[in-house]
């Protein structure tokens, strides 16, 4: 369970790259691998959990808060300060699903957006369903990729064993950095953001997560 624009997609990498012998493949909806095989479900199935049988890892955004754990499955739960996924999420949607780029758009999506992070955060993350679960935070997994990946790693493998000379490997490759700041966007205000975080101040103190502004 990943809220969008929490560093899934550099998780899966990290993870594919060091179960299997290559990276993954340049396309994201279904990466088959000799031990590790994702699946992205809004580019392949859109079932959950994945009907296929060799599937170790599959990305599901829970939009409607609607989803349970898989009974056996390990939950892995990323989540980052809201005010920087719901600015990276509205950027993807203007690029990439049709979203008008403007003032009063950005607003009105900020605003939703707020609410689902709200119950994302409290369902998977403050309360979360099942005890099988592990969760990361983006800048924990910004800043100490090894450390955070090592820990899912152990949790994956049965035998616990992590092997962190090539899980520093793959991270060197992958280039981990920060790559835009909210300052930046367009349409930034520092009131605007300091309301939105103000208003889920409890959950970001619950979960420990930095301002972004």
């Amino acid at each position: 369970m990943t809220f969008p624009r929490s560093g899934h997609h550099l998780l899966q990498r990290t993870l594919y790259e060091y179960f299997n012998s290559h990276p993954p493949p340049e396309s994201r909806g279904f990466q088959r691998g000799e031990v590790f095989t994702y699946c992205e479900f809004y580019g392949h199935c859109r079932q959950y959990p994945c009907p296929d049988p060799k599937t170790r890892f599959q990305k599901n955004h829970d939009f409607r808060l609607a989803r349970r754990p898989v009974p056996g499955s390990l939950t892995v739960v990323q989540y980052r300060t809201p005010f920087e996924s719901i600015v990276s999420y509205f950027r993807y949607a203007c690029r990439h699903e049709g979203l008008k780029a403007s003032h009063s758009s950005w607003k009105k999506f900020a605003y939703s957006m707020s609410a689902y992070w709200r119950g994302f955060v409290s369902k998977w993350a403050i309360s979360p369903p099942t005890a099988d679960i592990c969760k990361v935070a983006y800048h924990d997994l910004l800043h100490h990729p090894v450390d955070v990946a090592a820990d899912l790693v152990t949790r994956i493998v049965s035998d616990g064993k992590v092997d962190r000379d090539r899980l520093a490997d793959v991270v060197a490759g992958a280039r981990v950095a920060r790559r835009h700041s909210v300052q930046d966007f367009e349409y930034f205000d520092s009131n605007f953001a300091t309301e939105l975080e103000s208003a889920l101040s409890q959950e970001m103190k619950a979960l420990k997560l930095p301002r972004a502004t």
